[in-house]
């Protein structure tokens, strides 16, 4: 009887040890200090005012409205580099590390803001979309200082749905997140 007491003694403090290990591990991948439900739908709301616009981007009224927009397009193969965007008069920064492309491809990247009434949307569309690359590249982005945690949130379009790719803490007012294909990314702040 002391041996199948010692047994479930051990394999109780085993799933205990595992459940913190896991509680501990996957914390950093909790938005803690923000709703999921009110950035989806901030971005939701920026996706229905760029459809109703005859360009793409919304006139004002009851919907979002956009703030204002850069693109930016450079080549790039495996030596990497960066491009730059501003937007809401701060420096957005798409950074391509050496070796995350096999071969020159030339890279576009449009940056939206947009204020909605959940807050502002940073809304990135990325090409050529589909693209993988072989290390990830870094999204920095600049956000008012505070220690708290933003999502990157990524449109898949197999399932129509806007999904948190990566989870960020905000620091000394900038956050970086890791992209490992071009897709539709968005922010809500």
């Amino acid at each position: 009887m002391t041996g199948k007491l010692k047994s479930l003694t051990w394999l109780g403090a085993t799933t205990i040890l595992a459940m913190m290990l896991f509680i501990g591990c996957s914390s950093e991948n909790i938005l803690v200090d923000d709703d999921n439900s009110i950035d989806l739908a901030a971005i939701e709301s920026v996706d229905f005012a760029r459809d109703l616009g005859e360009d793409g981007l919304a006139k004002g009224g009851t919907v979002p409205v956009l703030g204002g927009y850069a693109i930016a397009k450079q080549k790039f193969d495996e030596n990497g580099g960066y491009l730059q965007l501003q937007l809401d008069n701060e420096d957005i920064y798409f950074v391509i590390p050496e070796y995350a492309l096999t071969e020159l491809v030339e890279i576009e990247i449009r940056g939206e803001v947009w204020k909605t009434e959940n807050g502002l949307v940073y809304y990135y569309t990325c090409a050529p979309a589909g693209l993988v690359f072989q290390r990830p590249i870094t999204l920095k982005q600049v956000f008012e200082s505070g220690s708290r945690y933003e999502g990157l949130y990524w449109y898949n379009p197999a399932s129509a749905s806007w999904i948190v790719t990566d989870v960020e803490k905000v620091k000394n007012g900038n956050a970086n997140f890791e992209i490992h294909h071009f897709s539709k990314y968005a922010i809500s702040d």
